[in-house]
């Protein structure tokens, strides 16, 4: 009788990287697939953390601090027609509240095919964490930490019938659940065919539509259907600032638990991505329009604007700042709801040795709810170090 003898911790990395390459040339785009390398980045944090208000509760917050220990690998396999991925980690949070500690799970995963003319891909992401770190807003509620499990797939095909067009189609869906009644889990579901041309070198137009669902997992569901397209424009700019940007209007209308249902009402959305990396300096404006689910079991409009940028002094020392703000559309006032939220910091990061960086940041947090005359307000300092051994990259 033939005898198995388990994958030593040493050929694991190597085991991976030849089953992804046995997957690339099997696949049907992966016809081509013949060299790559596998590439491991590890790394391994730890974080100070002293939040003056976690809960962003309006009277009687209580700062919490603590420390959070994060080991972390990325692992990247890249053939000729094939592209795979995957980023683990785990963290390990002890606070001086105890019900805030946890030790979260998190992961992505994606595997994309691709040849001259077809394209497919799917991504998948796991979070098992707490609503400390998953969550918007806890509506004002002391409710402290509770478990959550966030779920999603998201699976893509593409085809060129020119070499100036591709036709699209992006699919998602996903769940998250909580170790409590005081939330409620939830599901999405969304579709999204495209068609983008190719109007030069450096600039492409882009039709799109998406289909989407939101709906409670309770026996008496709560639904939230949109439907609507957008057109957008996606350009380089210069040889260090991309932009995309895209406009639309969509129709909504709500099922509430007691059966009724709300008429279609239109609306206007929108997304904007412009990024500007030079050798010193990085800046990303971001401003979104869009759907957004939330843990009491409801789905608004959440407008979100957003700056970061970031400037190396030198090789060794960079700082950089962030502001955000978000602002969501509220149609009822019978229940208390996110208003709007104001987020503004900085930080420093020194490369102290070659593997090991050093950071500190801080943040101002305020936010808003209706119903409420009051605004929570809360500070975040955090203090960090981050060792990374160094990447490893195996040819195959």
């Amino acid at each position: 009788m033939p005898s198995f003898s388990p994958v030593s911790a040493r050929n694991r990395p190597r085991a991976l990287h030849i089953g992804l390459c046995l997957l690339c040339m099997a696949a049907p785009f992966g016809g081509a697939a013949r060299a790559s390398n596998l590439t491991l980045d590890p790394s391994l944090s730890e974080t100070g953390t002293w939040d003056s208000n976690p809960l962003m509760l309006r009277n009687n917050a209580k700062a919490l601090y603590g420390s959070s220990t994060t080991p972390r690998l990325v692992l990247t396999d890249k053939a000729p027609a094939c592209e795979a991925s995957a980023d683990l980690s785990a963290s390990y949070n002890v606070f001086n509240q105890s019900s805030f500690d946890s030790t979260d799970l998190h992961g992505k995963f994606a595997l994309l095919f691709e040849n001259e003319r077809w394209g497919a891909g799917v991504q998948q992401q796991s979070d098992f964490d707490t609503t400390r770190t998953s969550e918007i807003t806890y509506f004002g509620s002391n409710v402290g930490s509770v478990r959550h499990l966030g779920l999603s797939l998201s699976p893509q095909v593409s085809f060129k019938p020119t070499p100036l067009d591709t036709l699209a189609l992006a699919g998602a869906v996903s769940a998250s659940r909580y170790e409590s009644t005081l939330f409620t889990n939830y599901y999405v579901f969304t579709a999204s065919p495209s068609w983008t041309h190719t109007i030069s070198a450096r600039q492409a137009a882009i039709l799109s539509a998406q289909v989407q669902r939101f709906q409670t997992a309770r026996s008496s569901k709560a639904k939230v259907d949109s439907v609507g397209p957008s057109l957008g424009w996606s350009a380089k700019l210069s040889p260090y600032m991309i932009a995309k940007v895209s406009a639309g209007t969509q129709a909504s209308r709500q099922k509430k638990t007691d059966g009724t249902t709300t008429p279609w009402t239109w609306d206007y959305t929108f997304t904007s991505d412009v990024t500007y990396k030079d050798e010193q300096n990085s800046f990303s404006f971001q401003a979104t329009r869009a759907q957004q689910p939330y843990g009491n079991g409801t789905e608004r409009l959440l407008t979100t604007l957003s700056v970061t940028g970031t400037h190396a002094i030198n090789e060794n020392l960079s700082v950089n700042a962030s502001v955000s703000y978000q602002f969501a559309e509220n149609p009822d006032n019978t229940a208390t709801q996110l208003k709007n939220i104001l987020k503004a910091g900085g930080g420093i990061a020194y490369k102290a040795m070659e593997n090991v960086e050093i950071s500190s940041s801080y943040q101002f947090k305020n936010e808003a709810l209706t119903n409420e005359d009051e605004t929570a307000k809360g500070s975040l300092f955090t203090v960090g170090l981050v060792y990374r051994p160094g990447r490893e990259i195996e040819p195959w």
